[in-house]
């Protein structure tokens, strides 16, 4: 494997197999680590003390999704660590995949970066309730989950936190009807210069698909769809959005797969236009929502 060709030549390490070494990824567990090598003392300290030396220094380039760690050998060794040590740092660091020991103080910025919490389940300070007619009340309840109250028709609210992506990007979130027939999940979204809304439980409680394409909303264009929604239960959803297509999964499963280039993409008419440029709604319909989040795509 690449990420043995790293470590010291002279160092036996041919009785821990890849597997083990996945195996010990998984389990996140710095003592199963030390049950396999009960002669080393390696801590959080000593980690710190290395990096700082310049003798480890971590980077993340996803080979089977897991770090690679170069190794970089200073004359004389400015800490006195054998190769068989510093070899074992290259494993303490790659738990930091399993989000556990010294490999934490390693975590990628760019991956951080690429994600964009859009509600953390304490504030709405970078939304603002959308003034449609009749909206319901909107809050946050004991379970973190925000709620959009059933209005007479739309109740919602938009983003104006920093600027997003408008393609190259996906959204996931988890969503439930807990009270009415219609959609309980509008999602307004940013598409280059124009905008278009993922509909989820429309016309009676069933419709799924995405308003509009070449000027036909859900129900009339390809996206449009028939799908069972249990009240009081959660979906996880998630929106892709390239420059090419929309896809839209539910619970994993593929829902939507549509090509829009060079078609025409935009809002229907009417007070969801209020919603842009991102945007939660529903219709005479009590939704909850949580985990939402905009990764940005490569």
């Amino acid at each position: 494997m690449d990420c043995f060709s790293i470590m010291p030549p002279q160092t036996d390490l041919s009785f821990l197999s890849w597997r083990r070494i996945r195996l010990l990824f998984a389990s996140g567990s710095q003592r199963s680590l030390h049950c396999l090598f009960p002669f080393v003392r390696l801590n959080t300290l000593e980690f710190l003390k290395a990096r700082e030396k310049g003798i480890v220094r971590g980077m993340e380039k996803g080979i089977n999704k897991f770090p690679v760690i170069i190794i970089s050998f200073i004359q004389n060794h400015l800490l006195p660590m054998n190769q068989l040590k510093l070899s074992l740092i290259v494993i303490v660091l790659m738990l930091s995949y399993a989000g556990c020991g010294a490999g934490n103080l390693v975590a990628s910025k760019d991956r951080n970066a690429s994600k964009i919490i859009l509600f953390d389940g304490h504030s709405l300070e970078n939304w603002e309730k959308t003034d449609f007619a009749g909206k319901g009340e909107i809050h946050i309840d004991q379970d973190k989950n925000l709620v959009l109250e059933m209005g007479a028709e739309l109740s919602g609210l938009h983003w104006k936190g920093q600027k997003l992506p408008s393609f190259n990007y996906e959204i996931s979130l988890e969503a439930k009807r807990t009270m009415g027939s219609d959609f309980f999940c509008g999602l307004t979204f940013p598409y280059k210069d124009t905008h278009a809304t993922l509909i989820l439980g429309g016309w009676g409680g069933s419709l799924i698909g995405i308003s509009s394409l070449d000027d036909f909303d859900a129900s009339e264009n390809e996206t449009g769809d028939a799908y069972v929604f249990e009240d009081n239960r959660w979906y996880e959803i998630r929106l892709r959005v390239s420059d090419k297509d929309f896809r839209v999964w539910i619970d994993g499963e593929i829902k939507i797969d549509c090509e829009v280039e060079g078609r025409k993409v935009g809002m229907r008419p009417g007070e969801i236009e209020m919603s842009v440029p991102l945007g939660i709604c529903t219709f005479a319909t009590t939704g909850k929502f949580r985990n939402l989040v905009l990764r940005k795509l490569p």
